[in-house]
């Protein structure tokens, strides 16, 4: 009897403290799965590059459209001593056969200008190219035993040209002429007849220039000779001339 009871003391007991457990966590199987739900939610689709992809637009494009302009390229062809024209397709033009000059390129690289044929005692031109349109015209040909020698740019709009005898002994150079491209109007800026210039460049502002000066009657002997023109006294010059 002894045993019986002390079996259902134990029953009841392991009964009661089982009872206080399932208390104390009433909900705990019904969290865990709500956490299991949970866990298994689909996260949204994102993109593997980043958010900084760009999306195309109805066109297809992405981004901004390139709005930049193609211009027409020119050269001299060392091998033929040609002028070519280059369009934006990559069709090359001849625009000159024979010995010229390199194209000299304005400052916003639309206008080309140079020089052909470049031999002694020849006809010469000095010719003008759109690079935006490809066209080309002459700007200064050859006018009473004068022709153009050399041309750089002052600005997108004018030029300096240094135009001298076409034949004769004395003709290794000339004088400066300022050209307005727009009307083709030649203003000179040197006159010697004792100097032949050669060659200019403009450095700060100032254009400098050289050649030679003959130191005889005959106009046989000569020295080497320069000088500057300062280009903010040039509508001073400018003046003057005219």
């Amino acid at each position: 009897m002894k045993q019986m009871k002390v079996f259902l003391l134990l029953t009841i007991f392991f009964l009661v403290l089982a009872g206080c457990t399932n208390a104390e966590n009433p909900e705990e199987t019904d969290t865990n799965d709500e956490v299991s739900e949970e866990n298994n939610v689909e996260e949204p689709e994102t993109n593997d590059e980043g958010t900084d992809e760009q999306t195309p637009s109805d066109d297809g494009a992405v981004g901004d459209e390139d709005n930049e302009q193609s211009f027409y390229e020119i050269r001299l062809n060392g091998e033929t001593d040609e002028i070519e024209l280059i369009d934006p397709e990559g069709k090359v033009t001849v625009l000159a056969e024979g010995p010229s000059t390199n194209p000299a390129m304005s400052n916003d690289n639309s206008k080309a200008v140079y020089i052909s044929p470049v031999e002694w005692e020849v006809d010469s031109s000095l010719y003008l190219v759109d690079l935006e349109t490809g066209q080309q015209e002459k700007l200064i040909g050859t006018e009473n035993n004068l022709k153009p020698k050399n041309v750089i740019w002052h600005d997108d709009n004018h030029l300096f040209v240094i135009i001298g005898f076409s034949h004769g002994t004395v003709g290794i150079g000339g004088e400066i002429y300022y050209v307005k491209i727009e009307s083709g109007e030649k203003i000179q800026l040197t006159e010697d007849e004792r100097v032949e210039i050669t060659d200019f460049h403009i450095d700060q502002n100032i254009l400098y220039y050289e050649g030679i000066k003959y130191i005889d009657d005959i106009m046989n002997e000569y020295e080497e000779y320069s000088n500057e023109l300062p280009l903010n006294t040039l509508d001073e010059q400018i003046e003057k001339a005219e």
